[in-house]
């Protein structure tokens, strides 16, 4: 009878209702896992169709409980289904709590060890203010992906954001050796930025150079900090004139 109801609204699209049913047949039947699934996905089906943010995270929530639920009974608990928690954490802005699933998830295996989730954890503090953390994240991401650049540019950003330029610079140019960019020019534009501000004029012109042969950087991205360039070493030819005559 739960089954010809359950499908019954399903039809009508009435996803409430079958989302009540269905949490019927999970109590009377908690130890199959196919009925916690059709539960979870409803749920989050409901929140993606949410007319509004406080409905959507009442389902979201509804969702993160039905899968701990499910997870207390052995069930669920796949790399993909706790990253699907992780997920749902995310949506209600528990931040510190989606960080903790996958700090022992990575640990333990059961969230797939991909450069995606390393990225996730440091977003994770980041969205929490806990930056020094968010660094260690990636600098241990970094450990596990030795020869991924695209780590080292994010970890230069972190530590750009916290003052911190000499390491940025140190970082962004270990993502422009690593290679594995997901937007080599930008890398390059990026040094030519943090040399100019530490002064090193020199390289700054030569990244600049470099971020102008790539199609993801702009002309009008490009311009201004080559026109900075070029004025300062003009300035420091001007400088450095009386000197040599």
């Amino acid at each position: 009878l739960y089954q010809f109801l359950l499908s019954s609204y399903q039809q009508l699209g009435e996803l409430e209702s079958a989302a009540e049913i269905l949490e019927l047949m999970v109590i009377a039947k908690p130890q199959n896992a196919q009925t916690w699934q059709q539960l979870v996905a409803i749920y989050m089906t409901l929140a993606g169709s949410a007319k509004d943010e406080t409905a959507a995270q009442t389902f979201n929530l509804r969702a993160i409980l039905s899968i701990e639920r499910a997870q207390a009974l052995g069930l669920l608990s796949s790399p993909p289904e706790n990253y699907t928690l992780v997920a749902l954490y995310f949506s209600i802005h528990q931040y510190l709590r989606a960080a903790e699933l996958l700090e022992k998830g990575l640990k333990d295996g059961s969230i797939e060890n991909q450069k995606r989730n390393w990225e996730l954890l440091s977003n994770a503090y980041q969205q929490s203010k806990h930056d020094a953390r968010a660094i260690d994240a990636l600098k241990r991401a970094t450990l596990a992906f030795p020869q991924d650049g695209q780590l080292d540019f994010l970890l230069g950003q972190l530590y750009y954001a916290q003052g911190r330029v000499n390491d940025a610079y140190t970082h962004a140019l270990a993502a422009s050796n690593k290679g594995q960019l997901e937007k080599p020019g930008q890398t390059f534009l990026y040094l030519a930025y943090l040399g100019y501000e530490l002064g090193k004029l020199d390289e700054a012109a030569r990244w600049s150079d470099q971020a102008a042969q790539h199609a993801d950087v702009k002309s009008s991205d490009l311009a201004p900090i080559k026109r900075a360039i070029t004025d300062a070493l003009k300035e420091r030819e001007a400088l450095l004139a009386p000197s040599k005559a």
